[in-house]
């Protein structure tokens, strides 16, 4: 994958198809670009559209640099390495699509750059932040000695976190730690999507949330936060979404 130096010399990949209209995807956390959009047949979808994407790897993650100081992982130094790539990939404005963690930076790019996002979709997401309710220290004891806490979702998740190919488990401790929870200051001023399966675990009453944003709907029955992308409805509701002229 090609990559960039971002602000403070961190190392971001990136991977860009060619096509028409540009869609921005940002995957979510402890994902990478491929498992998020190459595996589950995204960019393939999007190909045969003609569509063109910029997927990245978003800061200490896939391909991307992990630092390891919190610090490193303020919203702003994500804001700040897409717009990195987006100059390196020559895209003035495009489309965003972000799913779970991922769709918390696309929204914070959206609410900061409302004139570069055409059309904007969250997906996997819902009013409140999943880190909010995360205890750090948990987090480390699970990522960092693989130890057990009694909030079985939390292990549940952190585990699953933990055991992706290529994780820095360092990293992504600083990640929960330093990642500011931006919240909605107001609703986008771009044609937004929230999307979500009707059994998301993690992203309940994303009825309201898209009420909150003033967003479309799209709640596919029978999937869940981590089978969701793999639905035939999601995507063709997600593809509709984003030909549609705004």
């Amino acid at each position: 994958m090609p990559s960039i130096r971002s602000f403070d010399g961190v190392r971001i990949s990136f991977e860009q198809t060619p096509g028409e209209r540009p869609v921005l995807l940002l995957h979510g956390f402890a994902s990478s670009a491929a498992l998020t959009w190459q595996q589950t047949g995204w960019l393939r979808a999007f190909a045969a559209a003609g569509t063109a994407t910029v997927s990245v790897d978003l800061r200490g993650h896939g391909y991307s640099d992990k630092p390891t100081d919190p610090a490193g992982y303020a919203m702003t130094a994500f804001l700040a390495d897409i717009d990195a790539v987006l100059a390196e990939a020559d895209y003035d404005i495009v489309d965003v699509f972000g799913y779970s963690m991922g769709a918390r930076v696309a929204l914070a790019f959206a609410q900061a750059h409302p004139e570069r996002a055409g059309r904007l979709v969250l997906g996997g997401i819902a009013a409140r932040d999943l880190f909010a309710g995360w205890n750090p220290d948990e987090v480390d004891a699970i990522l960092l000695r693989n130890e057990p806490v009694a909030d079985a979702q939390l292990t549940s998740i952190v585990t699953t976190a933990r055991s992706v190919p290529g994780t820095s488990a360092e990293a992504l401790s600083a990640l929960v730690r330093g990642l500011d929870a931006s919240g909605v200051s107001s609703a986008p001023q771009m044609p937004t999507l929230v999307a979500v399966g009707a059994n998301d675990e993690l992203a309940p009453n994303a009825a309201d949330f898209a009420e909150q944003l003033s967003a479309e709907l799209v709640e596919v029955p029978g999937r869940g936060h981590f089978n969701v992308l793999s639905a035939r409805t999601f995507r063709e509701s997600i593809l509709r979404f984003l030909a549609a002229q705004v």
